[in-house]
C-alpha cells in the first residue's frame, strides 16, 4: 500500500510494507536522510518567508538576532538591526504584547502565513522556536558588529534578511540563509 504526504511544497511517497515477526519495524538510515532533507528544505522556505515578512514591516532590516534562553535553552527573537547593527526592533521579554508596527498586505507572503498573524511577534517566536526544535541551523551575527553579546566567547544566533548581510562564519555548516552578501572570498 503506497501513501503521499505533502511537507511544505514536497509531496514525499511512502510504501507501507507489511508487517510480519521476521521484518523489524524499523526506519532505514535512508528514510531518515530523507526525512532530514525535506524537514531541511521547508525550513529554508520558512526562513526567507521570515526574511520577507521582516523586511515588509523594516525595509532595511538585515538580522534577526537571537537569543538562548538562560534557563530554557530555547532560541527566543531579540532584535531586528539593520546592516550596521542598529535596533529596528527590540522584542519585549514576552513576545506577545506589541504587534509589529506595519502588516503584511494580502498576496502570497500574507498567505504563507495561514491562520497566524504575521503582525504578532509571538507567532514568529513560535516559528523560531520550531525550526530550532526541527534542527534547522541558525547563522551567527559578524563579530564586529556593535550589538554582540555581553559574552565575547558566546556566538549570537541570528537570520540573515537582506544580501546586506553577512554571517559570522562563512562555513558554518548547514544553516538556513535565505539572504546573504557576497563572500569577500568569491567562494
Amino acid at each position: 500500500m503506497s501513501q503521499s504526504i505533502d511537507v511544505g511544497e514536497q509531496r514525499l511517497s511512502v510504501t507501507a510494507r507489511p508487517h510480519t515477526p521476521a521484518t523489524p519495524p524499523y526506519a532505514t538510515l535512508d528514510d531518515w536522510e530523507q526525512a532530514k532533507a525535506a524537514v531541511h528544505a521547508a525550513g529554508d522556505r520558512m526562513a526567507r518567508m521570515i526574511a520577507d515578512t521582516l523586511r515588509a514591516m523594516f525595509p532595511t532590516a538585515a538580522y534577526l538576532v537571537l537569543y538562548r534562553g538562560e534557563y530554557d535553552d530555547e532560541l527566543h527573537p531579540h532584535s531586528i538591526r539593520d546592516e550596521h547593527g542598529g535596533i529596528l526592533w527590540d522584542f519585549p521579554g514576552f513576545p506577545g504584547f506589541e504587534p509589529f508596527p506595519l502588516t503584511i498586505p494580502d498576496g502570497p507572503l500574507r498567505a504563507a502565513w495561514g491562520d497566524k498573524d504575521p503582525q504578532t511577534p509571538g507567532h514568529l517566536a513560535g516559528l523560531v522556536l520550531s525550526l530550532d526544535a526541527f534542527g534547522c541551523g541558525f547563522d551567527t551575527v559578524p563579530n564586529d558588529l556593535p550589538f554582540h553579546g555581553d559574552d565575547p566567547d558566546q556566538c549570537e544566533p541570528c537570520l540573515l534578511l537582506s544580501d546586506r548581510a553577512r554571517p559570522g562564519v562563512w562555513d558554518f555548516g548547514r544553516v538556513m540563509r535565505p539572504y546573504s552578501a557576497a563572500r569577500p572570498d568569491g567562494a
